[in-house]
């Protein structure tokens, strides 16, 4: 896996994510493996309407965040189907 996340914060997200329909991508400086610092930027193309809201972005997000003080940015888009 060509990027910069620490095996914790892998361990991390497969818990924040793990069992979500859809398909989760991480995206921006973490996968640019010359950058240094940033926040874990996600992008999760999530088929579920009654999933792709606010709430549940915040809920993710403070899921994580009680893990690790870290930040995290996530963007939530429909299946294109």
């Amino acid at each position: 896996m060509l990027n910069r996340l620490k095996e914790y914060q892998f361990s991390a997200l497969e818990k924040v994510f793990g069992g979500l329909p859809g398909e989760v991508y991480l995206f921006g400086s973490k996968v640019n493996l010359k950058r240094k610092g940033g926040d874990i930027d996600i992008l999760w193309i999530c088929p579920n309407d009654d999933l792709r809201t606010l709430q549940k972005k915040l809920e993710l997000t403070v899921k994580y965040q009680k893990m690790f003080d870290e930040r995290i940015d996530i963007q939530i888009f429909p299946s294109i189907e």
